[in-house]
């Protein structure tokens, strides 16, 4: 993700000159933007760079990866280390457990 600061700090986390930084803006080497009168630069240009849908009616991308039936088939047979065995039912564990509950001791 882009980490967008101004030139000073750049200058600091880069280890070079204002100078330096404010040359590379005017070439173009450094991405730069100006934001409400203050001059920013991209301190992390190598890394992803976050892409605004192009309409309001567009969908926005899928956040997860629906898992149905067929996934079961891909995974394979079970590791050494997974169980093959199924899980108790539910309210029988809940059971068991209650039965071991001791209640609060008066103070």
């Amino acid at each position: 993700m882009s980490c967008w600061v101004v030139p000073a700090i750049a200058a600091e986390l880069w280890g070079v000159t204002v100078g330096h930084v404010l040359a590379g803006i005017r070439d173009g080497s450094i991405a730069a933007r100006h934001d409400h009168g203050f001059v920013f630069v991209d301190a992390a240009p190598a890394t992803f760079t976050y892409r605004r849908p192009g309409s309001p009616h567009e969908p926005p991308p899928p956040t997860f990866v629906l898992v149905g039936a067929a996934g079961d088939d891909e995974l394979g047979p079970p590791d050494e280390e997974e169980d093959a065995t199924p899980l108790p039912p539910r309210d029988a564990v809940r059971a068991a457990v209650a039965r071991q509950r001791r209640p609060p001791v008066a103070a």
